[in-house]
């Protein structure tokens, strides 16, 4: 009868912590990035063959798409001045910055 008495005070416990108040806090401090979020990660990858499964190595599969290196980005003060035609292949960015 004690044990369930302590799980009821225990499980009551979290219960009252959930429904806590957040502060907001996060929100004004420019170096939080994410708030009760896992880690990122992937968990699947489609090799082409299973020789190169079993080598592991995801660089050496032709469906392997590195997003390292330099991107080209271009900063707007308003939604209605972005580039509405960013997709094309012949668009001229020679004026936008890079970032890493």
């Amino acid at each position: 009868m004690k044990k369930r008495t302590v799980l009821l005070a225990v499980l009551m416990g979290l219960a009252m912590n959930i429904n806590a108040e957040p502060t907001w806090t996060e929100w004004h401090d420019m170096e939080v990035n994410n708030v009760n979020r896992l880690p990122v990660h992937t968990t699947f990858f489609a090799f082409e063959n299973e020789a190169l499964a079993l080598q592991g190595d995801m660089s050496k599969s032709t469906c392997f798409l590195s997003l390292h290196g330099n991107w080209k980005f271009n900063w707007v003060e308003n939604a209605d001045q972005r580039p509405t035609d960013f997709f094309k292949t012949d668009l001229n960015d020679s004026s936008w910055g890079t970032m890493p």
